[in-house]
C-alpha cells in the first residue's frame, strides 16, 4: 500500500470514492453531498492538505484538512485509515486536531475510537417532536477533539501490537 500526498491529479478518484462513501450508511460519508473532480480540485486550491492511500491502482483510501481542522479520512480498511491520519497528525505536531463527526454509529469512528484519544462533546442534536422531552434529545453531531501527538502514539502502538 502506498500513502502519498495527493493533488489534483487524485481528484476524480478522491470524488468518486467521496461519492461512493456519501452512500454507505456505515460511514460518516453518508448523506454528505456528492463532490465533482473540480470541487476537490478547489478545496486543495484554498490550502487544503490531501492524503490518498493505493493498493496498485485503486483508491482505497483519502483524508483531507486545513491544518489541524479536519474535514474527513476514509478508507476502505483499518491499516490505509491510520497510516494516512498518522500524517494528519505528523503534519501538525503539538496541535489539537478539530473535526465534526456524526453521531451514529460508522466503521470510521469505530477504528477511532479503537485509539481511545479523541474527546466528543455534542455539537447538535436530532428534532424534537411536539410533546418531546428536551432532555430526552439524542445527539446528529459531535465535536471531536485529539492531541495531535497523541493519535500519532496511538496509532503507533495499534501498528506495534500488529506485528507481534
Amino acid at each position: 500500500m502506498d500513502i502519498i500526498q495527493g493533488s489534483a491529479e487524485h481528484a476524480g478518484k478522491v470524488a468518486e470514492l467521496w461519492n461512493a462513501k456519501a452512500q454507505e450508511p456505515a460511514s460518516w460519508w453518508f448523506g454528505s453531498p456528492t463532490k465533482t473532480p473540480g470541487e476537490i480540485a478547489d478545496l486543495l486550491s484554498q490550502g487544503f492538505s490531501l492524503v490518498v492511500a493505493f493498493e496498485g491502482e485503486s483508491l482505497v483510501g483519502f483524508g483531507l484538512w486545513y491544518g489541524p481542522q479536519l474535514l474527513g479520512f476514509t478508507a476502505t480498511n483499518q491499516e490505509a485509515f491510520y497510516r494516512m491520519l498518522r500524517v494528519w497528525a505528523e503534519e501538525n505536531p503539538g496541535q489539537r486536531g478539530l473535526s465534526v463527526i456524526p453521531a451514529r454509529d460508522t466503521i470510521e469512528r469505530q477504528w477511532m475510537d479503537e485509539l481511545r484519544v479523541a474527546q466528543l462533546a455534542p455539537l447538535s442534536h436530532k428534532p424534537l417532536k411536539p410533546g418531546d422531552d428536551r432532555a430526552s434529545r439524542k445527539p446528529w453531531t459531535y465535536r471531536a477533539e485529539a492531541d495531535l501527538d497523541a493519535v500519532r502514539i496511538a496509532i503507533d502502538k495499534q501498528f506495534a501490537e500488529v506485528a507481534r
